[in-house]
C-alpha cells in the first residue's frame, strides 16, 4: 500500500509528465476522523490525547497539523504541459 504525502506527490506528478503548481493540506477533519475511529487506534499517545484533550487542545492540534502540511486531506493543483 502506498500513501501519498506532500513529499511523494511531486514525484508522481513528474512521472506522469505534469507540472506541479501547488500542494496544500487544508486539514479540517483529522482530529475529528481520529475521534470517530478511536476504537481502531492502537497508538498510546493518540488514544490518550483524544481521551484527555479539551476541545481547545484538539483545535490547537488540528491547527498544528494543518500548518505543518501534515494533514491527511491533500489538495494538488497540476497542469498538463
Amino acid at each position: 500500500m502506498n500513501f501519498l504525502n506532500p513529499t511523494s506527490i511531486p514525484v508522481l506528478i513528474e512521472r506522469v509528465g505534469m507540472k506541479l503548481l501547488e500542494i496544500t493540506t487544508p486539514g479540517k477533519l483529522d482530529i475529528d476522523i481520529m475521534q470517530n475511529g478511536v476504537a481502531h487506534i492502537t497508538d498510546r499517545f493518540w488514544r490518550s490525547f483524544l481521551a484527555l484533550a479539551s476541545d481547545l487542545d484538539k483545535a490547537t492540534m488540528q491547527k498544528a497539523i494543518q500548518e505543518t502540511c501534515s494533514s491527511s486531506h491533500i489538495m494538488v493543483v497540476c497542469q498538463k504541459p
